[in-house]
């Protein structure tokens, strides 16, 4: 019985087929152009998100508006 097992075994092992590892990405100038254009637009989309969320939660001061030709007086 052992040996029939044993034989189940290893004919088990021999069928199991292993992918294939990845190869180590190669660095060229058009995959760190377009990594950089990925970091760029999320930080982007980051920053324009950002804005409009501070505009809806602190809308912008309103800012007094002086006569054409006139200085607006210092307030300090």
């Amino acid at each position: 019985m052992s040996a029939a097992l044993n034989n189940v075994r290893s004919e088990t092992a021999a069928k199991i087929v292993y992918p294939k590892t990845a190869k180590a990405a190669e660095i060229t100038p058009s995959s760190v152009y377009r990594q950089h254009s990925k970091i760029l637009h999320t930080v982007s989309c980051y920053l324009v998100v950002r804005k409009v969320f501070e505009n809806l939660i602190l809308p912008p001061k309103e800012v007094s508006e002086s006569p054409a030709g006139t200085i607006p007086p210092n307030n300090l």
